[in-house]
């Protein structure tokens, strides 16, 4: 009898269509954090990218 304990602890998903709606919103939750990650990367890279191009500024003597 122990073989057939694998079937009664398996629990089956109540409702199939929410348990892919839930992997759905978890995949479209890790892409979006992924896609807020790299914007933040690339502008800080722009951000350093521009610091160079700029001459430090000019100070005036009264």
């Amino acid at each position: 009898m122990e073989q057939f304990d694998f079937f009664r602890k398996k629990e089956f998903p109540k409702n199939p269509g929410e348990e892919k709606r839930l992997r759905i919103k978890r995949g479209r939750d890790r892409a979006k954090e992924h896609a807020m990650e790299s914007v933040r990367r690339f502008s800080e890279a722009a951000e350093k990218k521009f610091e160079r191009k700029m001459p430090p500024p000019k100070q005036q003597n009264p």
